[in-house]
């Protein structure tokens, strides 16, 4: 701090060239010898012979002569800062060109080093969707429900993939469901790893329950990738705010509503990371196909089986 303040001052203090001293002195020193000379010269000179206005000739003449020298030194002086500000001017406009050049070519640098990192992610990206599994629904494994009726509370099981609807004893205000349960055989066909956990996104809005998801794998295999799963969701119904079984067109028209809210959310791990993917059931080209087809039975959606359309009708596909 001190040392800092040191060079400040030196800066700060006037400093008066060598060459203006010695000139100085030695003018001095001339106009001493002139008087002296001056003295010498005559008897009649001498320095009580001298007035007070000769004496103030003498010195503004000496003193003059000091200040026109004084004039050019700083002239002097001036014109040489200011060379020397033109000159640090100069090179401070070429450093400015040099380091404007530098900037450009960093952020030539910069940029191509940005590109070949927005390559290397969208590289990283690609490779990473690949590696997320691409599940199609292989069948709808299990459709079941239970009905109980209201009057004796006689609880009932219906397998819907094996029972014709048409069969079954509708009566309106007489039978509610009690509990669904629905697992789908999924194949993947893309990605690697293993699924590690489901989550179900289902919401069925005139339904009041409790649901619990589950999977399982299909087959065995000595690595870490397995290709076919079985995913169950089990519903255990408290309330509905509609009646169901007031025909089979309403009922049939619930049970494919239900199936096509189906939902889930899977955690998919494999060695570097883990991915998570949304998936829900959808129906497929073949189900648009049967509904318009205009030459057979199937004209309309009321005279298509249940069972024709659980097993051909629906696929899975991802979504956001």
């Amino acid at each position: 701090m001190l040392n800092d303040r040191d060079l400040i001052d030196g800066e700060l203090k006037i400093k008066i060239p060598k060459r203006a001293k010695f000139i100085a002195i030695g003018w001095l020193v001339i106009c001493g010898i002139i008087f002296s000379a001056w003295l010498n010269f005559s008897p009649d000179n001498t320095v009580r012979s001298l007035s007070l206005g000769d004496i103030g000739a003498f010195l503004s003449g000496i003193f003059s002569i000091l200040a026109f020298y004084g004039f050019i030194e700083a002239y002097l002086i001036q014109s040489k800062e200011l060379r020397l500000q033109r000159f640090e001017l100069k090179e401070s406009i070429k450093a400015q060109q040099g380091s404007e050049k530098a900037l450009k070519e960093q952020s030539e640098a910069l940029k191509s080093q940005l590109k070949i990192s927005e390559e290397q992610f969208n590289l990283y990206l690609l490779e990473a969707k690949a590696k997320i599994p691409i599940f199609n629904l292989f069948q709808i494994h299990t459709f079941v429900v239970n009905v109980l009726h209201i009057e004796n509370q006689i609880s009932n099981e219906i397998d819907l993939l094996q029972q014709s609807i048409e069969l079954l004893p509708f009566e309106k205000n007489s039978y509610t469901l009690t509990e669904i349960i629905v697992s789908i055989e999924v194949n993947n066909t893309g990605g690697e790893g293993r699924l590690v956990g489901v989550k179900s996104l289902i919401k069925i809005d005139n339904l009041h329950y409790m649901q619990i998801t589950s999977f399982e794998v299909i087959g065995s295999s000595m690595t870490d990738t397995y290709d076919n799963y079985l995913i169950e969701f089990k519903f255990k119904i408290s309330s509905m705010d509609s009646d169901v079984f007031s025909n089979s067109a309403i009922f049939k028209a619930f049970i494919l509503d239900f199936i096509e809210n189906i939902k889930f959310e899977s955690n998919f791990r494999c060695r570097e990371r883990s991915y998570k993917q949304k998936y829900k059931v959808c129906r497929n080209n073949f189900f648009d196909q049967l509904l318009k087809h205009n030459n057979s039975a199937i004209q309309n959606f009321e005279k298509m089986e249940l069972q024709y359309l659980l097993a051909f009708g629906y696929n899975i596909e991802s979504f956001e």
